[in-house]
């Protein structure tokens, strides 16, 4: 029998053991938005950490929230994005720092950052006076790839909490006595 050598690998048993096992996320198990759909939410949670191409990257989790009507069944759908920081990606990284209200990627650079990294990245304190978490407000415009044979929801864009530009579809147009 061969024993596993650890050598070299920060693997601490009593730590882990004790470990808190944290913030659970409540499972969706909804149907999938179609592609286009725009849903608002929240970035529940970002991390920042190098992409594989060794390029700075952020995690985030959107989770929708408050949507109306027949896209109140996408409520608690959680989707993970990767927002990569190179010139090829600036479709998607540039929407992003619009979303949140960032005027440069500089301000991601200089993000507060937890001391302790998780299994995502290193998470993400603030940026700026912006705190992920149930206020970092936005919307997304729905994507839809496949993951492992599986057809799964995507970010296709990040979007402002709200844009002034847009019909309200939730208004009514009758007019009210």
């Amino acid at each position: 029998m061969t024993k596993l050598n650890l050598k070299g690998v920060d693997f601490r048993p009593e730590e882990l053991d004790d470990a808190e096992v944290g913030e659970e996320y409540e499972p969706y198990d909804g149907p999938l938005a179609p592609r286009n759909t725009i849903l608002a939410g929240y970035a529940k949670k970002m991390w920042v950490k190098k992409s594989d191409s060794g390029h700075l990257q952020v995690v985030n989790l959107f989770i929708a929230d408050d949507n109306a009507g027949d896209k109140a069944v996408y409520n608690g759908m959680a989707i993970f994005d990767r927002v990569t920081f190179t010139p090829k990606a600036a479709f998607h990284y540039k929407p992003w720092l619009t979303a949140f209200g960032f005027k440069s990627v500089g301000a991601v650079a200089k993000a507060d950052v937890s001391d302790d990294d998780e299994n995502n990245g290193t998470p993400v304190n603030k940026i700026g006076k912006f705190r992920p978490g149930d206020d970092a407000r936005c919307r997304v415009l729905i994507g839809v790839d496949r993951y492992e044979g599986e057809k799964r929801n995507v970010v296709g864009k990040w979007l402002p909490a709200e844009e002034a530009d847009e019909p309200d579809d939730d208004k009514d147009d009758e007019p009210s006595f």
